[in-house]
């Protein structure tokens, strides 16, 4: 991985050792179980002061009937191209070809690449070798195809839409393991990203374990709010949201 300096000032690398990695891992299938899934990730982000951690709403599940999906972001990043300038073939297949030989179990595949409805990022063939690999699944900021074949696979896609166009001389990718935006968000190689039916977050990976703490005392308090309304209806709701520390 190219060395570079983290998005956040109090961190000097996004360096991630194996031992940090299996920590990130183990934190995932924790936050892939949380109560308030997605939702209670964003307003944890929020209250801690990441308001730009959650994607934009266009981002959503190609399959939400398929539960849940959380691992490491492995970031691509590429540029729209209407055709390969001359001599740039051989560069674009070293990049994803290496990209896509390097994926690990718990990787989500993150494109970064504004592609509109230019040409699809991701389909059958790249989904399932990906799954085969243990990846969890990707996000991109185009379109994906070939959702029969994909179904089957334990493997969820998100993004904002779908197109039968091949993606094949309408992208150049430029560089992988690297700092990419996707969603709106900026997202660092081994983020956390959490998606589920309501979309998706990225978790900063030095602040995960914050972050679960957080989401799992804000939901606690939610639920609890719901619990006393429905034994005492007729209590006052500023009341009840003000003993649980909660706004509406």
């Amino acid at each position: 991985m190219k060395k570079q300096v983290s998005l956040y000032p109090e961190v000097k690398s996004q360096e991630v050792t194996p031992q940090r990695k299996r920590e990130l891992l183990a934190l995932c299938e924790q936050i892939k179980a949380l109560g308030g899934g997605s939702a209670a990730c964003s307003d944890a982000l929020d209250a801690l002061g990441f308001r730009r951690s959650t994607m934009d709403a266009e981002i959503s599940p190609y399959f939400p009937d398929k539960g849940r999906m959380c691992g490491l972001a492995y970031n691509i990043r590429g540029a729209n191209v209407t055709g390969l300038p001359p001599g740039t073939k051989e560069v674009r297949e070293t990049v994803d070809v290496e990209y896509y030989d390097g994926i690990e179990p718990g990787h989500v595949l993150m494109y970064g690449t504004r592609m509109g409805d230019r040409g699809t990022i991701v389909g059958d063939c790249i989904a399932n070798i990906a799954s085969a690999k243990g990846a969890v699944g990707c996000v991109s900021d185009g379109p994906i195809r070939d959702l029969e074949r994909l179904r089957p696979l334990d493997f969820l896609p998100f993004g904002p839409s779908v197109s039968p166009v091949s993606g094949e001389g309408r992208v150049l990718w430029i560089e992988y393991n690297c700092i990419v935006q996707v969603g709106g968000v900026w997202v660092e190689p081994f983020d956390i990203i959490f998606g589920d039916m309501d979309g998706v977050v990225v978790i900063p990976k030095h602040l995960a374990e914050e972050v679960l703490a957080k989401a799992e005392e804000m939901f606690a308090a939610e639920d609890a709010i719901i619990q006393d309304f429905l034994k005492n209806p007729n209590e006052k709701l500023l009341d009840l949201f003000e003993r649980h520390n909660r706004r509406a």
